[in-house]
């Protein structure tokens, strides 16, 4: 069993972060009386330390090409191949159970996130560093703590307040809405250590992109893209499967017709915890599962229509102020199993939504970016916009750190 399977097994079956959590408190909190941490080193983790990519990466790649000598910028992963992805990238990365990456993690006075700690493996070694939650991705949802309720909140505050996975000193965001989800989400006291900022990833959806980043031979054909790119559908979520919406999609004559008549290319993007699967071959679709794009900001570039569900792609995709089809088709089964969105999220999302192949096509004949104006209302604060985010992201932290 490799590293990566053990690594899945662990998560699922003893919830390793509820599992490790005595240990961690333990371990976080002794950190804190490390005196010799290092206000100029920063260490970056994206994603449970899978992956090479996020918030993360824009902010880290960023940093080394700016900050002229102030910071030594190190990615720790817990995975070899991003390591020596990142070291040909000509950047300093260390395994973070590696004994350099230890040393780099307990010296650090500064640590960047995008899921949570542990993005620095399972023993973050991080206490007493300055933690900044840049998260992955703003939405209506809320995820977080959004199971605990009665009790629960409380004891969960509790045991968040000597150690939490998602423990930070400061949050990056977008705007003054998702400022006020942030302190909800998170139980955040003080709005001071929140500053908006946008999303260090998003400042890539305006740089020039090359197509093979993405993948290499599905763009060679000059097509127009629509991108489907729906939310992870936990067992007992829906009453079908993602599988089955996909087919449905495929088969239907009517989208396949309108593909063909309008030079659209059809792709469908898989969340990274979604099981991949395979589709009918039909040159109007193809599939792509989350190993095969790089970042999603790439494909997001070469997207002319993006269709989701219920997931917060589109915020993104919205700074592009190109459309955006919403398709829920299990719309009812789905929001029997989790929590509604708010009412705020429904107004934008009625805006453009399909519950059916013929419905999706219709939308897909009259576009509309009006769901991309009312989400920037929503998730991009008028500061914002014409600024670099990693820039501000950048000089908030040297401001915090005192670094001139």
């Amino acid at each position: 069993m490799n590293y990566r399977s053990y690594r899945t097994f662990l998560g699922r079956s003893l919830h390793y972060k509820k599992f490790l959590w005595p240990i961690n408190a333990l371990l976080f909190n002794l950190c804190k009386l490390y005196p010799y941490r290092d206000k100029r080193l920063w260490v970056f983790g994206a994603i449970r330390g899978e992956k090479y990519d996020d918030n993360s990466r824009y902010l880290f790649e960023y940093v080394n090409e700016h900050a002229d000598g102030k910071i030594r910028a190190v990615w720790l992963s817990s995975v070899g191949d991003v390591v020596a992805y990142v070291r040909s990238l000509g950047y300093e990365a260390y395994n973070v159970y590696s004994i350099n990456g230890f040393k780099a993690a307990i010296s650090a006075g500064v640590a960047f996130y995008t899921h949570g700690l542990h993005d620095f493996g399972h023993f973050p070694m991080l206490g007493g560093a300055t933690i900044v939650s840049l998260w992955h991705g703003f939405s209506f949802k809320q995820i977080y703590n959004s199971k605990y309720k009665g009790f629960a909140v409380l004891l969960k505050r509790i045991v968040d307040g000597v150690f939490s996975w998602v423990q930070r000193d400061y949050s990056m965001v977008s705007s003054t809405y998702v400022l006020n989800q942030t302190l909800k989400e998170f139980k955040i006291k003080d709005s001071s250590s929140i500053f908006i900022t946008g999303q260090p990833r998003n400042d890539a959806l305006f740089y020039n992109t090359d197509c093979n980043v993405v993948k290499k031979d599905i763009f060679i054909s000059n097509r127009k893209v629509i991108s489907f790119m729906p939310t992870y559908r936990a067992k007992g979520q829906s009453s079908g499967t993602l599988k089955d919406i996909v087919d449905e999609l495929v088969e239907n004559e009517e989208l396949n017709l309108f593909l063909k008549e309008n030079n659209f290319l059809f792709i469908i993007k898989l969340h990274p915890s979604t099981p991949e699967f395979s589709i009918a071959d039909n040159d109007n679709f193809s599939i792509l599962s989350y190993k095969e794009v790089e970042s999603n900001q790439d494909l997001l570039k070469l997207t002319d229509i993006l269709v989701t569900d219920y997931s917060g792609v589109f915020v993104d995709y919205a700074l592009l102020n190109r459309p955006i089809v919403f398709y829920t088709p299990d719309e009812k089964d789905f929001y029997n199993y989790s929590e509604t969105l708010d009412e705020d999220a429904n107004k934008v999302m009625m805006l453009s939504k399909a519950y059916n192949p013929h419905e999706l096509v219709e939308r897909l004949k009259h576009p509309t970016s009006e769901v991309a104006k009312v989400t920037n209302e929503f998730f991009l604060d008028t500061s914002l916009k014409g600024t670099c985010f990693c820039d501000n992201v950048f000089k908030a932290m040297l401001n915090i750190k005192g670094i001139d």
